[in-house]
């Protein structure tokens, strides 16, 4: 029998309308087969209707975690994991023991100080028929602050006449941003001096001149208080040779694309 647990803090909940629930389709089972989740999908609405999304594995727009495994050609299965959508931070730990496996998945996702950010967790089941479903698992309406939620689920397994416990967490925390005015680059040489500068307005890769010896990041930000915060990152251009440089980019709330884009700088 699979047990389920959940863990939540300083979040407050919000009551579901049929609705909502009827997004979820029921589970294709067997006697003998109990369901087991392979990941967790986010609905992020971004008003008040009650209208979720169907989970799309192929839309990497959406929120969402797998962990899924195959028959390689010498008969061993491998797990691998995909992340996708505003998931920020991610690790996949899996811990495999005589008589238990455990997965964890532990991410971040953004909201914003200025607005009210509904989350709607899901966990994502696979049926014989290869077909993703999703069953809900709580929603939760943000306001200030930060905090976490944790969902964890238990089974027991038969393998070659051997029971073995397998479990999979989900740890994910929400951290809060201050709503992005505005994100430039400055360009600089040797001697500090400005050569150019370059606001981003979207998902970017950014190549770097060889003139260029640091690359300033400049991110401003509208804080609750409705006052201005400036933050710099500093680059230094001789090293994106080796290693592109990878810039998470929080933006504001009406941000048609979602809150976290991405910024790539190379030479």
């Amino acid at each position: 029998m699979m047990k389920i647990k959940q863990y939540l803090l300083t979040f407050l909940l919000i009551s579901l309308s049929g609705c909502a629930l009827a997004k979820s389709q029921p589970p294709v089972l067997d006697n003998e087969i109990e369901p087991f989740p392979v990941g967790l999908y986010v609905a992020i609405p971004t008003n008040d209707s009650m209208e979720i999304p169907p989970f799309n594995v192929n839309d990497k727009t959406q929120t969402y975690f797998l962990m899924e495994s195959h028959i390689g050609e010498d008969n061993q299965e491998y797990s691998y994991s995909t992340v996708s959508g505003q998931f920020m931070e991610t690790h996949t730990h899996t811990e495999v023991k005589e008589e238990s496996e455990t997965i964890t998945f532990t991410a971040k996702l953004p909201f914003f100080t200025s607005t009210r950010q509904l989350f709607r967790f899901y966990t994502i089941y696979k049926n014989e028929q290869g077909q993703y479903y999703t069953q809900m698992s709580e929603s939760v309406l943000m306001d200030m602050g930060s905090g976490a939620i944790k969902f964890e689920y238990d089974t027991n397994q038969t393998v070659n006449g051997v029971n073995r416990q397998k479990s999979i967490i989900f740890d994910i925390g929400l951290k809060s941003y201050d709503p992005l005015q505005s994100l430039q680059l400055i360009m600089m040489n040797e001697q500090y001096e400005v050569i150019d500068t370059l606001v981003i307005k979207e998902e970017s890769d950014i190549p770097i001149g060889e003139d260029i010896a640091y690359v300033l990041i400049e991110e401003v930000r509208l804080n609750i208080e409705n006052k201005t915060v400036k933050t710099l990152t500093m680059v230094d251009a001789n090293q994106l040779k080796d290693i592109p440089y990878y810039h998470t980019m929080i933006t504001s709330p009406d941000y048609p694309r979602g809150m976290v884009v991405g910024l790539k700088l190379y030479k």
